[in-house]
């Protein structure tokens, strides 16, 4: 080091080692210029490295810790073996995706055994599950919508039904395939209400409204199909009566 440092070696009394003014600087070569920042900085230096080195094992850990509870979770899952189960697995993890496809599996299960009632509401626990999701998953609550309105009407409560199917159809976040297959299935029901004029206004509002999704409105899509099932749907509304003066 050069002659500069020298003249920091001060008698410890010396009120000159208190402060290291800015003239310091320009007077000393690097390497006490290197020093001087030291001397300056030092703890300043020391506790941003200490805060970096805290998030970097933090996120060590978090990144650890995430890998062991997905670990944990999969096995929960695959433990739970029935439909009661996996319902109890899903209330226990709200806020994990995989609950909501537990939740999911049950509501299939249930509407399998023909148990609509149970059915429907394990469709609206599953519902609410992939809404408290995180991340949501959109898939798993549309399916979960459509799944409960469609128990509601099997398990005889088809008001209930179709104002879930209505509410899906009417909803400005649901995505257009969602709004076509809500729609879809008004019409259904109202052809076998034989309502063929109601099921027509239906499938008029899945042309219009589901031109981003194509496969309901191929030649061999539902809404043909359903058509081919009811030649009714083909014949153009009757004329309204005229009114009488």
């Amino acid at each position: 080091m050069s002659d500069n440092s020298s003249k920091k070696a001060a008698p410890a009394d010396d009120d000159r080692n208190l402060v290291l003014v800015d003239s310091d600087f320009t007077e000393a070569d690097l390497d006490d210029r290197a020093w001087l920042l030291w001397e300056r900085r030092k703890t300043l230096i020391l506790s941003a490295t200490a805060v970096v080195f805290a998030v970097g094992m933090g996120f060590i850990a978090w990144r650890s810790l995430r890998a062991s509870r997905a670990e944990a979770l999969g096995a929960e899952y695959s433990a739970a073996t029935t439909a009661e189960s996996r319902m109890s697995f899903a209330e226990r993890n709200i806020g994990e995706p995989l609950a909501a496809f537990a939740a999911l599996e049950a509501a299939d299960a249930a509407y399998a055994k023909g148990d609509f009632a149970d059915a429907a509401a394990r469709y609206g626990r599953a519902t609410f599950l992939a809404a408290a999701a995180k991340p949501g998953i959109a898939s798993i609550a549309a399916r979960s919508r459509i799944g409960a309105a469609v128990s509601e009407i099997r398990a005889g409560r088809a008001d209930e039904g179709l104002r879930q199917l209505a509410g899906i159809a009417d909803d400005p976040a649901a995505d257009a395939s969602l709004k076509a297959h809500a729609l879809f299935l008004q019409a259904e029901h109202a052809c076998g209400e034989k309502k063929f004029d109601r099921a027509r206004a239906f499938l008029d509002r899945i042309d219009r409204e589901a031109s981003t999704s194509p496969g309901w409105l191929m030649p061999s899509g539902p809404k043909s199909l359903l058509i081919d099932a009811f030649p009714e749907l083909r014949q153009a509304p009757a004329p309204a009566a005229p009114v009488a003066r």
